[in-house]
């Protein structure tokens, strides 16, 4: 039977969210063009305020030290939103994953100056493909996504 390229991809995608991992089946070349299994990519989530009471050159001046220091100076990249709440995606560049001493890193970096607060460093997880979302119901209770209303 010959599969077109849609059909395993599709296969394989419906294939990650089964309890046993469910990659065992895809090709190795398509595991590492969909950064799959072992081509898997971690990155981490980084949330943090700055007070209000900081003019636009201290921001402009927090902005650049952080992204020079403790972003490009550990050989990370980011994305996300800034200003006074931060709420940005760091991982690594040339499919490689961040580490547990990334985000060591960049937890120290901001505990070190003393104008950030709530400072929130997620754990690590797929940079590519995000966990399923699950509906919570106004009770509180976890319910399968699609579930009746």
């Amino acid at each position: 039977m010959k599969w077109s390229v849609r059909a395993i991809v599709r296969r394989s995608l419906l294939t990650l969210g089964r309890n046993d991992g469910g990659v065992c089946r895809v090709r190795k070349r398509l595991r590492r063009k969909l950064r799959l299994g072992e081509f898997q990519e971690l990155g981490f989530e980084v949330r943090f305020r700055l007070p209000g009471d900081l003019d636009e050159a201290g921001l402009n001046a927090f902005w650049d030290a952080f992204i020079a220091g403790a972003i490009e100076g550990a050989g990370l990249m980011c994305g996300g939103g800034c200003g006074r709440e931060w709420d940005i995606f760091v991982c690594r560049p040339d499919r490689r994953s961040a580490t547990e001493e990334d985000r060591r890193a960049i937890a120290s970096w901001l505990e070190g100056h003393g104008h950030v607060y709530d400072i929130h460093i997620g754990p690590l997880v797929d940079a590519w493909h995000p966990a399923p979302v699950r509906a919570v119901r106004a009770g509180g209770s976890l319910t399968r996504p699609g579930a009746g209303r």
